[in-house]
């Protein structure tokens, strides 16, 4: 929860950070439902405002090449209808890595920021890999995720040399899905340089 007041006012990047930094679903659901109205009408309620964003969601979870994903809430949380798989959430992965908005905030072990009301709001990044100091390379980011089905879930996004890297845990313990992305960074910045061949390009 991102724990902004009722009536506060953020621009679009704030009740971004807001989502991304701290897990915050009730800015998730603030985003969905004046989404929904800009686009459907003021005169909707919040429900179907939520339904009508989840369409959208849908959507563009298939224009992103999604092939086993159902969206019905903008917060993750368990529903027998609300699923998706670890192919689909790379592809939704890979395209967050195209925005620089995203990839800004989700980079942040502590994100500030300020509302039109002149209050300030401060999270801590749930990724403890972004202040991890032992690893050797530079963490993007990306999310940190948990239901009591699904598990402790984690997408990394780092980089080395030039070279990034996205990993996915899903179905974790809380300790072990930071345990298990360092192990894939590792075998995939590993796997990276066995595979590729560099070359210095003389006049």
């Amino acid at each position: 929860m991102s724990w902004i007041a009722e009536g506060s006012s953020l621009c679009r990047n704030e009740i971004l950070t807001a989502m991304l930094a701290p897990s915050g679903n009730d800015a998730a659901y603030t985003i969905a439902v004046n989404v929904a109205r800009k686009l459907y009408g003021d005169d909707i309620s919040d429900n179907d405002a939520v339904a009508y964003f989840a369409v959208l969601m849908n959507d563009y979870a298939k224009k992103l090449g999604a092939k086993n994903t159902h969206f019905t809430v903008p917060d993750g949380y368990h529903d027998d209808e609300h699923y998706t798989t670890a192919e689909d959430m790379l592809q939704f992965a890979i395209a967050a890595t195209q925005s620089q908005t995203i990839c800004d905030i989700t980079c942040q072990p502590l994100a500030i920021v300020y509302d039109e009301q002149g209050n300030v709001h401060s999270w801590d990044n749930g990724n403890k890999l972004l202040t991890d100091t032992t690893i050797p390379y530079e963490v993007y980011g990306m999310k940190t995720g948990f239901t009591d089905e699904a598990g402790f879930c984690f997408i990394g996004y780092a980089g080395m040399n030039g070279k990034k890297i996205l990993t996915l845990v899903y179905g974790g313990e809380v300790e072990n899905r930071y345990a298990d992305t360092k192990k894939l960074m590792d075998l995939g910045f590993d796997i990276y340089d066995e595979n590729h061949d560099y070359y210095t390009v003389e006049e």
